[in-house]
């Protein structure tokens, strides 16, 4: 005799997905105001950040206090498939670019801190990260995804916004570009 129970256990998962994936589709339309653009002021915004992950940076960075330096905040989440990928590579240009200036913000989204730190672990993550509580920057910032960067340069202004993922060679030709600013 069959069981008709993993039918339903099946549709009922994939039914919880797609009501989780609405709520989320419906928060990020919902959303007004313009998303920062290349040469718009960045909103400023304070991330409290993970215990373990503040790579010499207070409980709680403000992106105000870091003007002067180049910022590069980076929305994430460690259900994001496209942030898996480009994990690394971030990592690896936080280390290329550590001495000059440049400050990594990882902005945690939609996760929760046992997923997060398994993650920032799973790939050595070692610049500063915190989890968007309430989801309030990724409003500010109107992201439309996980992942997606913005660089702002020293003057406070957005230099560069990367919808999806990123390599190495793309990020670091943006910082380089934004340094000979």
């Amino acid at each position: 005799m069959k069981s008709r129970i993993g039918p339903f256990i099946i549709a009922g998962v994939a039914i919880t997905a797609l009501i989780s994936l609405g709520f989320v589709a419906m928060n990020l339309v919902g959303q007004k105001g313009n998303r920062p653009t290349v040469g718009s002021q960045a909103p400023d915004f304070q991330l409290e950040l993970y215990k373990d992950y503040r790579a010499d940076l207070p409980e709680t960075a403000q992106l105000s206090a870091l003007q002067g330096k180049i910022v590069v905040i980076n929305f994430w989440g460690s259900w994001c498939p496209e942030c898996h990928v480009e994990a690394e590579a971030l990592q690896r240009v936080y280390e290329k670019f550590r001495g000059r200036d440049v400050v990594f913000l990882g902005v945690d989204y939609l996760d929760t801190e046992t997923e997060a730190y398994r993650y920032l672990t799973r790939y050595a993550i070692t610049y500063a990260n915190g989890i968007d509580v309430q989801q309030k920057i990724s409003t500010l910032y109107r992201i439309t995804a996980a992942p997606e960067t913005f660089i702002v340069g020293r003057d406070g202004r957005v230099s560069a916004v990367i919808i999806g993922g990123t390599t190495e060679e793309a990020l670091s030709q943006q910082l380089e570009s934004v340094l000979a600013q």
